[in-house]
């Protein structure tokens, strides 16, 4: 290549969808140790970007634009998108000159598996299809789906790989979302009367120039409540703070029309 005028070299490369380390990337940002884009290339992004990827796709092309490149792309030029995919006439035409004796397409959704069995069957070749988890055995003399095992999305949490339930998952964003409210208060086990606090603090919860306001109300509200109760003894305090929880809440809701987590820690002695 460095032998060729520029004007008589094509590169064909991948990373039209934007990947971190493709080669196309790592040329508009000018991190590529043997291609440089230069004022006046011509880059031509023969793809539609993948929801999702669309992110990704526009800073590649900014980047490109910023090196001096002239980027087509489909958004002005719907008819440069040429597919990744094979259609069913050049499939057929794989199969056929490989002879295969199983075909397993592994690849898309149900329903392209589907449409690979109606194509290759008639054509006298065996379709395995396979869902998540299924365990596929080939010997000598047959291919057969033997079991099928647990298969899903694996979450990484921190440094080690956990079975982190959809609960857990639910209280991290929606302390991702509103932060954290907590009410802290000590109380009589034996009758229920309030000895110290509460007190309030929050993390991560935007309240309102009015803070201080937010927080003499929140206080007022559960010393209002726990006193209603009346003193007695044999108490459910989950169910109180579950109360606490909730007079809490709607008045977080009410001044700040957010919805921090609530946690109210009652401590009985």
């Amino acid at each position: 290549m460095n032998l060729l005028p520029d004007h008589e070299v094509t590169i064909i490369t991948i990373g039209s969808q934007g990947e971190p380390l493709s080669a196309l990337t790592r040329m508009a940002m000018g991190d590529h140790r043997q291609i440089q884009i230069q004022e006046g290339d011509t880059v031509v992004m023969s793809s539609t970007p993948i929801p999702g990827n669309e992110d990704t796709v526009w800073r590649v092309i900014n980047n490109l634009f910023r090196q001096g490149a002239n980027v087509i792309y489909t958004s002005h030029r719907p008819n440069i998108h040429v597919s990744g995919h094979g259609n069913q006439e050049e499939l057929k035409m794989v199969a056929n000159l490989t002879r295969p004796r199983y075909i397993v397409p592994v690849h898309g959704e149900y329903r392209h598996q589907e449409l690979w069995r109606r194509m290759a069957e008639p054509m006298g070749f065996p379709v395995i299809k396979l869902e998540n988890g299924h365990v596929l055995e080939l010997d000598e003399e047959e291919g057969r789906i033997t079991e099928k095992v647990a298969a899903g999305d694996v979450i990484v949490d921190g440094s080690g790989i956990s079975d982190v339930e959809d609960v857990v998952l639910r209280d991290r964003w929606h302390l991702s979302q509103d932060g954290i409210f907590v009410v802290v208060c000590t109380v009589d086990a034996t009758t229920g009367r309030i000895i110290a606090g509460p007190d309030c603090i929050s993390r991560g919860a935007i309240l309102t120039t009015e803070e201080e306001e937010v927080y003499d109300e929140a206080k007022g509200r559960v010393v209002q409540f726990l006193e209603d109760l009346g003193e007695a003894s044999g108490r459910d305090w989950a169910a109180i703070r579950q109360d606490v929880r909730r007079t809490v809440n709607k008045l977080l809701q009410q001044k700040t029309g957010r919805r921090p987590m609530v946690v109210p820690v009652i401590m009985e002695i």
